[in-house]
Order: structure tokens, then sequence, then C-alpha cells
């Protein structure tokens, strides 16, 4: 299930230069945390680190697979 999981994870430039994992919207969320869009956008509610693509429609998301998996520990 691991691998389905990062099958949606992107890589972008970050401002530092280095090379950043990006999972890019409400479905591909949802399938990293393994539970419906819905779900996932309900979860923002209770602080799911998600991102605002700025310049972007309300919701173009976006958020670091590093920070979904240290949020669902917690």
């Amino acid at each position: 299930m691991l691998e389905n999981q990062y099958n949606n994870v992107q890589a972008a430039a970050g401002t530092n230069g280095k090379s950043n994992r990006r999972i890019v919207g409400w479905k591909a969320i949802g399938q990293f945390l393994g539970c419906t869009e819905r779900t996932a956008r309900r979860w923002q509610r209770r602080a799911l680190p998600v991102h605002r693509v700025p310049g972007g429609s309300r919701s173009s998301v976006w958020a670091d697979p590093d920070e979904l998996t240290a949020w669902l520990r917690d």
C-alpha cells in the first residue's frame, strides 16, 4: 500500500534549491491518508497540514508527505 501512496507524490523545486516531495490535490491527499477526498477535507478543520497554492483557486492544495505522516502519529 505504501507503494501506491507514493505514486501521487510529485517532486517540486523548493525555495532553497532542494527538491521537495508534494502530494497535490484533495484526491491524492485522501489516497495517501487511506480515506476519501471528502474526509481529507473535513480533517483540514482538525489541523491537517495542507497548503494552498498561491494564486490558485480555493481548492488548489498540496501537502508534504512527512507532515501528513507526523500528523497521523499525533
